[in-house]
């Protein structure tokens, strides 16, 4: 078939140029992946994170309702004053709480996309490095089976 020199290094220096982009390639798979990973951290820390302050801030709504309800079986006006006092600061904890949990629920659906964003990229760079390896194989096994036989019999 072939039997040149010339052809016989562009074969071979094609077959270095493949494996030299599948190495760049698999470089920023590997990139890919531990990005990924991280972001996966910061996106679970932040969901775990915005929970515990759902938690919080319903463990003081509870006990600000509870507290509402027992202030009208109150008789001695100290006494309504100072749940009333207790009311006003269980509703400002409240109130941060919310606000905390409001600016977290931001952070974590921002990290969501960058997810999903890095995830689809290194799917991307998986099927390029995939492409690149079958792509190496074949001109591999094309030159070992066509084109070294002839030199040999040359």
């Amino acid at each position: 078939m072939i039997n040149t020199n010339k052809s016989k290094f562009i074969y071979i220096f094609g077959i270095f140029l493949l494996g030299l982009i599948t190495l760049i390639l698999g470089f920023f798979k590997d990139q890919s992946v531990q990005d990924i990973n991280a972001k996966l951290s910061i996106r679970n820390n932040l969901w775990g994170h915005y929970g515990q302050k759902s938690i919080k801030a319903k463990l003081y709504e509870i006990e600000k309702n509870h507290l509402a309800l027992y202030l009208h079986s109150l008789q001695n006006p100290n006494e309504i004053t100072a749940n009333k006092v207790i009311i006003a600061n269980l509703d400002r904890e409240l109130q941060r709480y919310k606000s905390e949990q409001n600016s977290i629920q931001e952070e974590a659906i921002k990290a969501d996309n960058e997810f999903e964003n890095n995830k689809k990229g290194s799917l991307i760079l998986g099927i390029m490095l995939l492409i690149s390896q079958i792509c190496l194989l074949i001109l591999s096994f094309y030159y070992f089976i066509f084109i070294k036989p002839q030199e040999s019999r040359n």
